[in-house]
């Protein structure tokens, strides 16, 4: 017979409360290893390759970790638990082809190359704390948190079925898998966080009481250990009136970071004078540019480099207590602003018109 002090035992070890205990933490140090990953990705230029290299990361360490059949379990049970809908569920996929799938291709691999070593480095603290048998899941809640707040519910569900049909061809590896054009906002964190300052999901027709609307679109591009950016500033307001502002500078910059940066903050400055109640609404066909502007708390943070400090204070100054909104769109040269900043791009400010 079993006594009663082996029942207790077995009961102490299986008990929910632990268990979830036992979750969190192995959660929140794959999550930091995760966060540390963006130095190395920074070095390696493919810090725009973040999210789909995290899913090309997570399927590796699965793989390592579990058979392939419990790795199909595993992704059909998260997939069911996503929401059917999102505000980009309807967005298509990019697609590419020739030279430009190849290079996405291998910028995704060495995304998931380097977080896959980030994460390495957090084994030994997870084997330190008994938490080594969490990895496979961890990595995959962790990889489930972010992609779910980026892509949106309906196109990780599709990275799942996909990565699962690779499976059932009888391939055991990563599906390179393309982002959706449009990704969603913070807004279920939001949700989930009261005290955070809650922005309009929409900008009204007219701004009212007189305040103007303001549209920046901002765009750059490298040349070795030089940026060059440019940005396109149109201003609209009662009476039909209507104002257009160019500018184009230089940036140092040896990782892709610090030019578009520099355009977004030059643009803010260029605007500051404006009434708090103006709208501003920050436009880029460069989605990584918006990470650490949009978003709340670490998951922001962790796309803020530390050697960009001046500019990110700078950057936070200019935006307190205004109105600001973030989006990423297509690049589209028939649109007037996106052209305007194309032009000065090309020829410079004085041969604009």
């Amino acid at each position: 017979m079993t006594n009663d002090t082996e029942v207790e035992e077995e009961d102490i070890r299986v008990s929910p409360k632990l268990e979830e205990q036992r979750r969190e933490r192995a959660l929140a140090i794959v999550k930091k290893a995760v966060r540390s990953s963006i130095i190395p990705l920074n070095n390696r230029e493919v810090s725009h390759r973040l999210l789909p290299g995290l899913w090309a990361a997570t399927v590796n360490i699965l793989i390592a970790c579990l058979d392939v059949k419990d790795v199909m379990k595993l992704l059909t049970n998260r997939a069911a638990s996503l929401a059917h809908n999102a505000e980009n569920a309807d967005a298509p996929a990019y697609s590419l082809s020739g030279p430009q799938l190849t290079r996405y291709a291998k910028e995704v691999a060495t995304a998931g190359q380097a977080i896959a070593e980030a994460i390495d480095e957090c084994i030994k603290q997870l084997e330190k704390e008994g938490l080594e048998d969490r990895l496979p899941e961890s990595v995959l809640d962790c990889a489930v948190f972010l992609l779910e707040n980026s892509w949106g519910p309906v196109h990780l569900k599709r990275a799942m079925v996909e990565q699962v049909s690779t499976f059932l061809s009888g391939k055991a590896a990563p599906a390179l898998f393309m982002e959706p054009v449009e990704q969603i906002t913070l807004k279920q964190e939001h949700e989930h966080q009261p005290e955070a300052v809650q922005k309009p999901q929409e900008a009204p027709p007219m701004p009212a009481r007189g305040e103007k609307l303001v549209r920046v679109f901002s765009d750059y591009r490298l040349e070795g250990s030089k940026g060059e950016w440019a940005y396109a500033i149109h201003k609209s307001g009662p009476g039909n009136a209507e104002e257009l502002h160019v500018m184009k500078g230089e940036a140092v910059d040896s990782n892709g970071r610090t030019t578009p940066l520099v355009a977004i903050v030059e643009a803010l400055k260029a605007v500051s004078h404006e009434s708090a109640a103006t709208v501003i609404i920050v436009e880029t066909c460069h989605e990584f540019v918006l990470r650490g502007m949009d978003g709340i708390g670490d998951e922001r943070l962790a796309y803020r480099h530390e050697q960009e400090g001046p500019l990110w204070r700078d950057f936070d100054a200019l935006i307190h207590g205004r109105d600001i909104r973030y989006r990423a769109i297509q690049a589209n040269l028939s649109e007037y602003l996106q052209h305007a900043c194309d032009m000065v791009m090309k020829r410079g400010v004085s041969k604009l018109l």
